[in-house]
């Protein structure tokens, strides 16, 4: 049974997974502060990367906009290091990993908590995370994607 579904007969509720909690999405409390991502690892098979939310704030961009969900994608040739202001008035922070995935020859989206996509979570200290991320293409495996957030605190 796919993690997707075993996430559906849980309604959305942590998984153990070979001793391991496995979770759809990370909820981080923050109400103002910077968000570094630093991407570790990912065997670039597919395009993977993370996606933040501030459901009632905004993520600052760097042409100063603010959007309420972002998309940061781990490609090769930028800098693994990456940074976002970012303000949750109902402090909360949500985030996931995302990958693309090829629906037919001539069109790939970006998906998120598809077939076996979940992570595990290892909270380092309280501004920093570290997660193994399995994408939805294949058996689920925590190294398809790894990363860390660092928090710097306003």
């Amino acid at each position: 049974m796919s993690l997707q579904a075993q996430f559906v007969r849980s309604k959305g509720q942590p998984l153990f997974i070979e001793g391991e909690r496995v979770v759809q999405m990370d909820r981080i409390s923050l109400r103002r502060g910077v968000v570094a991502v630093h991407f570790i690892s990912s065997p670039q098979s597919i395009l993977q990367g993370v996606a933040f939310q501030s459901d009632k704030g905004a993520i600052k961009l760097s042409d100063g906009s603010g959007v309420k969900r972002v998309y940061i994608w781990h490609e090769m040739d930028l800098s693994p290091i990456i940074r976002h202001e970012v303000e949750c008035p109902n402090r909360e922070l949500k985030l996931w990993n995302v990958y693309k995935a090829t629906t037919n020859p001539d069109r790939t989206i970006a998906d998120a908590w598809t077939n076996n996509a979940g992570m595990i979570v290892q909270e380092i200290s309280k501004e920093r995370r570290r997660y193994y991320c399995s994408d939805g293409v294949g058996d689920f495996s925590k190294q398809d994607l790894v990363f860390e957030i660092e928090i710097e605190l306003e």
